[in-house]
């Protein structure tokens, strides 16, 4: 009788164990999900963005056309009502060099390693952190053609993937930590690595919700 009882109480105590476990390893995924994002203020209306593309960031692979479909479907725009993000134009600076933005893209020479980032700046023009106040910024996207891949879709769709993902940065989103959720704002290069989508998913209006 005593036997049965330890017996009981040991499987008790295992499926405890292993019940936590679940709860906890459950709970990281889901705080990091929605709390991946910066502080600080930024210098444009959120709601009201306006993207310059540069000469330099156009090309066989970077075309207008991919970086306007930005407003569409898939795109920041139409996440909550009212609106707590929206691009409102996005302006091909070679046709109207003198129009109004807010932030330029530009191509930039990584070479082999970085496919795009934000760079951030201070009100005294020097390049300041992410959670900092923001008084100026610019997109740099890898102007290399072959980079983005090996075949034209795909380059395509890992350019997309990565312009999405800094205009998000200009949102103030962080990249998820610890968390499986499929999104633009997942980090680790190519699209179907680390979950990354080519497309603004639930999780990333979940923390612009969050954020704003």
């Amino acid at each position: 009788m005593k036997k049965n009882c330890f017996k009981k109480l040991v499987n008790f105590m295992l499926a405890l164990v292993i019940f936590v476990s679940l709860i906890s390893a459950a709970a990281i995924p889901a705080y990091a999900c929605t709390t991946a994002h910066w502080g600080g203020s930024v210098y444009y209306s959120r709601t009201n963005l306006r993207i310059g593309i540069a000469g330099s960031a156009i090309n066989s692979v970077l075309t207008f056309n991919l970086y306007s479909g930005i407003t569409g479907s898939g795109g920041w725009n139409n996440l909550h009502s009212p609106a707590k993000v929206h691009i409102s134009s996005v302006i091909n600076l070679p046709a109207s060099p003198s129009a109004s933005r807010d932030v330029d893209v530009v191509g930039w020479g990584f070479g082999g390693g970085v496919l795009g980032e934000l760079i951030a700046y201070d009100s005294m023009g020097r390049v300041t952190l992410p959670t900092s106040n923001w008084s100026s910024a610019v997109i740099r996207m890898n102007d290399s053609v072959t980079i983005w891949g090996s075949t034209a879709s795909e380059r395509t769709i890992n350019a997309r993937a990565v312009f999405y993902h800094e205009v998000g940065h200009l949102f103030k989103l962080a990249h998820p930590v610890g968390c499986i959720s499929l999104a633009v704002m997942q980090t680790g290069g190519f699209v179907g690595n680390n979950n990354k989508s080519a497309y603004v998913m639930t999780h990333d209006a979940n923390n612009i919700n969050a954020r704003w």
